[in-house]
């Protein structure tokens, strides 16, 4: 359990009086020898009056729960002295995994942080291949039990990727001078990376660019177009996984997506042509065609598709198009569940909500049988944009905080969202910027980042506001989510080269 920092509210302290009771006692004594009845005045004193009292000042706001689990100048049991936190993941037991530069020079190392805290580097300038260019690390990902996946590389044929195991790091795919450091995939099937993710025992499945490839500079930045080819590493080999129909030209690498859960099911979109297979299972041995292009669902004809998540039920959610009955009218998109060759309908462009129309939707995340998107919702008559975070499924749709809104159960207006993340137990991490708007005149008073449970409930994982406990925040990045419901934040403190990783937790 992670200790709670709170913040203290402040009650003023009741104010002391001196309250001096004065009792005035006459004896009259009347003459004339003896007892003969002398009288006694006792007057009571009037009731004091009541000590005024200041009522506390109670704050409605969570304080954060978050604690500082690193941060710049920390050091490795090896001595290396963190300079800048680049990047991090989480494991499910609460241990993490980071990328960090050196506190001197521009080399970079990989770092493993135990759940009792021990801080480790296990891939650095002591053993990383010679062609590996230490300043280049990125791209960190971490499975549930720990494993890890990294990158190193800036593009073609300089781009490696890197796995993990009980930290004795290999590299799996990349073109290297001595071939033998390479124990997975080479040219000219790689020669760039582009997707991959890492699950339970260390399964990596990614995606690769190779063959002939050509740059497109036509655009604002220049383009690496290669033939998508797409591997998996097991436990023993690294496998290229292929098909007879696929018809793969020239494209970015990362155009192929990637759906694999704990259990290692795995999946792959991938664009095609024709009927060319746009969405593959690998079961381990055979690639199997789930979806091919121009092929029909009861909704209609796909046009495109992508993969965002896998859950553990087997269901895919994806980003589908489905070409118009017109050949000139517009691909519209689609939120929804493939499970088999049976599509599950959440949201689609262009589904008009009062005054406004659905714009655009992007998928994020399955958790607890449900879909965590982002609907951008656009006014017709002034062209106002609001974005959405919601969760949905085939029943119902529901808005988790929407820009220029309030906050729930607060007088905060929401002017921007990112980071999300979600779990497996449907519990729902992201990042907002809050404020307030006066006469035209927006002032942003925190940033927060909240986990919105299954249950409805919202918690504060890190405020800008505790600035006593957590220093001055100037942005939040999120990492990591577990289904623990631990999260894991970069924050940027007074500057950007002042970086910290807070560790909280939703329950």
């Amino acid at each position: 359990m992670l200790p709670h920092i709170y913040t203290s509210h402040h009650v003023h302290p009741i104010r002391s009086s001196l309250v001096v009771l004065t009792l005035l006692t006459t004896f009259a004594c009347g003459g004339g020898g003896g007892n003969d009845g002398g009288s006694t005045s006792n007057n009571p004193a009037p009731a004091p009056s009541p000590i005024p009292v200041d009522p506390p000042e109670v704050d409605p706001r969570q304080p954060s729960n978050a604690r500082i689990a690193l941060q710049n100048g920390d050091a490795a049991t090896n001595g290396f002295v963190i300079g800048n936190i680049e990047d991090a993941a989480l494991a499910a037991d609460g241990s993490l995994a980071l990328i960090a530069a050196a506190n001197q020079g521009d080399a970079r190392a990989v770092l493993r942080m135990a759940a009792n805290g021990t801080l480790r580097t296990i891939f650095d300038e002591s053993n990383a291949p010679a062609e590996v260019d230490l300043s280049t690390l990125s791209r960190l990902r971490m499975a549930s039990t720990g494993e890890l996946a990294f990158q190193s590389g800036n593009g073609l044929d300089t781009d490696q990727l890197h796995r993990a195991l009980d930290d004795e790091v290999e590299t799996i795919a990349g073109i290297a001078n001595d071939p033998e450091t390479i124990t997975g995939a080479g040219g000219p099937e790689f020669r760039i990376l582009g997707n991959f993710r890492i699950v339970r025992n260390g399964r990596v499945a990614f995606v690769g660019g190779g063959g002939d490839c050509e740059v497109d500079s036509t655009g604002d930045t220049p383009r690496d177009l290669c033939t998508v080819a797409l591997f998996l590493a097991n436990e023993s080999e690294v496998v290229q996984i292929e098909h007879e129909d696929f018809e793969l030209d020239r494209r970015q690498a990362n155009d192929a997506q990637i759906g694999m859960n704990e259990d290692g099911e795995l999946f792959f979109s991938v664009p095609g042509r024709r009927r060319s297979p746009v969405v593959v299972q690998f079961d381990g041995e055979d690639t199997l065609p789930t979806l091919r292009k121009n092929g029909e669902l009861p909704e209609g004809v796909v046009a495109r598709i992508d993969i965002v998540d896998l859950d553990t039920e087997g269901r895919l959610l994806v980003e589908l198009g489905f070409a118009g009955q017109n050949p000139d009218d517009p691909v519209r998109d689609h939120i929804g569940l493939l499970d088999g060759d049976q599509f599950t309908d959440i949201a689609a462009e262009g589904s008009i909500e009062a005054d406004r129309v659905v714009a655009s939707l992007r998928g994020t995340g399955l958790g607890g049988g449900r879909a965590l998107f982002q609907a951008t919702l656009r006014n017709e008559a002034t062209g106002e944009e609001t974005a959405c975070l919601r969760l949905g499924d085939s029943r119902s749709t529901q808005n988790i905080v929407c820009e220029g809104d309030l906050f729930p159960g607060e007088e905060l207006e929401v002017f921007s969202t990112g980071g999300t993340r979600i779990n497996e137990a449907g519990d729902v991490l992201f990042v907002t910027t809050l404020g307030t708007r006066i006469e035209g005149t927006t002032r942003v008073e925190e940033t927060r980042a909240s986990v919105r449970r299954a249950n409805g409930e919202f918690v504060t994982i890190v405020s800008s506001l505790d600035t006593e406990a957590l220093g001055t925040i100037t942005n939040l990045t999120s990492v990591g989510f577990n289904n623990a419901g631990q999260a894991l934040l970069i924050a940027e403190r007074d500057r950007s080269n002042d970086r910290v990783l807070f560790l909280g937790d939703s329950r």
